[in-house]
Order: C-alpha cells, then structure tokens, then sequence
C-alpha cells in the first residue's frame, strides 16, 4: 500500500493532458479564411462582370467598349514590341569586375519601322554595348538610374533610327553581377 500511494497523484496536483495539436486547428482556421476570402473576391469580380455588359460576360463587356475605355482612362494603344537579344558586357567599375546582363525591348511608334530596325541591328547593338560600357554598377543599380538609362538608351536609338520611331524603351532583364 505504501507503494501504491507513492505514485498515486495528489488531489492538488494538476493532471497534464497532452495538447491539442495546435498546428491543425491552424490550418483549419487558414483554410477556412482562403475559402472566404476567395468567396467575396468572386463575388466582387462576378458583380462587376454584370455592371459593365448589362447582362453580357466580363470579356464580351471588355472587347466591346475596350478603344472608349482606354481613351478615358488615359491608357496609350502600345505600339509594335521588338525584342533584342541579351547584351552581357563589362561594366566602368574601376578595379572591381562587374558584370551587366540586359535583355531590351523596344516599343516602335509603328510596325514599318522593324524592318529598319532590323537592317541596322548591328550599328544598334553597338551603340548600345558602348553606352552600357561606359556606365558604372553604381550608376545604374537604381531605378531613378535606370529611367535614366532608359532615357539614354531611347536617345541614342532614335538618332540611328531617325525622331519618333521609338516610343519607349523596356529594360525586361537586369542582372548586375
């Protein structure tokens, strides 16, 4: 008997349960929360869909007034897109070796003007390898120094290419190393 009440708890003592596993009744609760969210999205995008047509699907809505809506709202038709090959080249760092990886997309004011664009590839591509060569990591690791660059770059081309011909440069990759 002695052994007995040994090991025998105490009234006072508090019985330990093992835990609830918390991690689960976490999930349920995320899930429960997507779920929800992603029911009032739905409903937001359905409800819109509805306004916009009067009836008729989101898209059809879209397809129909697409020209009125962008001419109110301010949004510019983009003209055709060219697509140069990556340019990997050594950046002015001084001592240091760095590394400039850049894939450039030009915005043409109209698509008579590719074929131009392809005729003078080369003296393009060299432009634009001595620009970005003479051009420091620091100068161009900023966004306000690539707007910059991109205002360069734009430059640059439009006197190979003659006034008006590129309407926007787009830097799609930049990788310094």
């Amino acid at each position: 008997m002695a052994y007995e009440r040994e090991h025998e708890p105490d009234v006072d003592e508090e019985i330990v349960l093992p835990k609830k596993k918390p991690i689960l009744l976490l999930a349920v609760i995320g899930a429960a929360a997507l779920i929800g969210i992603g029911g009032i999205v739905f409903g937001i995008v359905k409800s819109s869909g509805k306004k916009a047509g009067g009836g008729a699907s989101a898209s059809e809505a879209s397809v129909a007034s697409g020209t009125e809506e962008r001419a109110q709202e301010g949004m510019v038709e983009m003209g055709p897109i060219y697509k140069l090959e990556n340019l990997l080249l050594n950046l002015a760092d001084g001592d240091e070796r760095r590394y400039l990886k850049v894939t450039i997309e030009l915005e043409m004011s109209d698509s008579e003007v590719i074929p131009e664009v392809e005729k003078r590839l080369p003296k393009i591509r060299d432009a634009l390898i001595l620009l970005l060569s003479s051009k420091t990591s620091s100068e161009i690791q900023t966004p306000e120094g690539q707007l910059m660059l991109r205002q360069q770059i734009a430059k640059r081309l439009s006197a190979i290419l003659g006034q008006g011909t590129i309407k926007d440069v787009y830097l799609t990759q930049f990788l310094i190393q």
